[in-house]
């Protein structure tokens, strides 16, 4: 995939020079952004096929920052704001290429339901004690949170259904479906938060991951003393 794709891309850069409408300059600058995009798509893919068979020790919070410094501009394009809360480093043994795909997805579905003006906002932080109850290990939540639409209640149970899109043509209805295929396999979890009411619409997914401990001290509430965070029980 790659190869032709490298023979396309040099294609348009020998075509563009000699396109002098600028109606054709546009079909050209989007026909060049749309092969990026599948260039993009298939590294994405390689990484995760390289990473299928050594899970490794790394920081959710970088996964993150190279996420969203990589779209940021797109967000900008938008007109769409991307904050960050980053409250822990959140290191994690697993496969970092499956979990930089469940937030690439996330984020470009948070980005694509939120208009001019809006807001996307990522956070992580260790999980909450009775989520750790419930996994019976203790981890890291990452939410990313728009001021999209919100999500029709009726839309709600086939949301991880593969093939189930409300994007018409534009999606495929396997984004989610893959991000909780990936999360499940970690033993960890994800759930969906949603409003559609009027200047306060928007959605909410949370992902636990689980980790051998998570320990901080929550920004808030720094001037305290420590408070451990939860740990695994025996």
């Amino acid at each position: 995939i790659n190869n032709p794709l490298g023979a396309i891309t040099n294609l348009i850069f020998l075509l563009a020079p000699l396109q002098s409408s600028p109606e054709a300059q546009a079909y050209i600058a989007t026909l060049d952004v749309q092969v990026r995009g599948l260039a993009r798509i298939s590294t994405q893919m390689l990484k995760l096929h390289r990473d299928s068979n050594r899970p490794t020790k790394f920081e959710l919070s970088e996964v993150l920052r190279e996420i969203s410094d990589f779209y940021r501009p797109q967000a900008e394009r938008q007109g769409v704001v991307v904050h960050e809360r980053i409250e822990t480093e959140g290191s994690i043994e697993g496969f970092r290429g499956e979990i930089a795909q469940v937030v690439t997805n996330l984020l470009l579905n948070a980005l694509e339901a939120t208009s001019v003006g809006g807001n996307v906002s990522f956070h992580l932080y260790p999980a909450p004690p009775w989520l750790c109850e419930v996994h019976g290990t203790c981890g890291y939540c990452l939410s990313i949170a728009d001021t999209g639409k919100g999500i029709d209640p009726e839309n709600y149970a086939r949301l991880f259904e593969p093939f189930f899109t409300t994007k018409g043509d534009k999606g495929t209805g396997l984004g989610l479906w893959l991000c909780k295929g990936i999360i499940s396999r970690v033993e960890g979890s994800i759930r969906v938060w949603s409003s559609r009411r009027p200047n306060r619409s928007g959605t909410c997914f949370s992902v636990f991951l689980p980790a051998e401990e998570a320990i901080f001290t929550p920004l808030r509430r720094r001037y305290e003393a420590e408070e451990p965070g939860c740990q695994t029980k025996e």
